[in-house]
């Protein structure tokens, strides 16, 4: 308790003290009544105190206390859009996509409702992050020109990704199927192939 109050005085280094002294709940085992408001009130203001130093840290260091907060509070929205956000900054988009998809089934199925209007909204977010960046790795990956630059009845560069407004990809079967799991949400799309079948294009569409 001295601890978190110098750290609500601004004392960060007093409220990262605090936090590495929490050890789960007040008490564990005992089921007497009096400790339920208790256990609660400091459940809180660990979390509090997580949150506060993940705002006020590197997204890195952001993302380890909100994940800590959030094994604490797995249903907590409040902690889900934090992390989600710090995870932006620290450019990991994948780790987002997963947590996000995890707590929203967790949320189904414990408590049969789903995430929040703001945190679907800060999904979103992750999720439009994810296709800039995607669209910017493959810009610098593959070739830069484009079939509206290209001279009549010339043809595209051999070698890396078909630039978007290339006219010269082909669709296949694949693409549907693949099209698909994305609708369904699955956790994982492999994709598998030797070189230069395409690959990289039609993970860019």
């Amino acid at each position: 308790e001295q601890y978190l109050r110098s750290g609500h005085n601004g004392d960060t280094q007093a409220l990262a003290r605090a936090v590495d002294l929490y050890r789960g709940l007040m008490l564990h085992g005992c089921d007497q009544a009096w400790l339920v408001g208790e256990r609660a009130t400091r459940t809180e203001e660990c979390l509090q105190a997580m949150e506060t130093l993940a705002a006020k840290s590197s997204p890195d260091s952001a993302a380890s206390y909100l994940r800590k907060a959030l094994i604490i509070a797995p249903t907590r929205e409040t902690t889900l859009r934090a992390l989600l956000s710090a995870l932006v900054q620290a450019n990991d988009f994948a780790e987002g996509v997963s947590l996000y998809r995890e707590f929203r089934l967790r949320l189904r199925n414990e408590l049969g409702i789903d995430p929040s209007v703001e945190t679907r909204q800060a999904y979103q977010r992750l999720k439009g992050q994810l296709t800039a960046s995607s669209s910017a790795l493959l810009s610098t990956k593959g070739t830069t020109v484009g079939a509206s630059s290209l001279p009549t009845g010339a043809r595209s560069p051999v070698g890396g990704a078909i630039p978007l407004e290339d006219g010269v990809y082909v669709e296949r079967a694949t693409d549907s199927l693949f099209h698909s799991a994305l609708i369904r949400g699955d956790s994982i799309v492999l994709i598998k192939g030797p070189r230069q079948v395409g690959k990289t294009s039609l993970l860019a569409r």
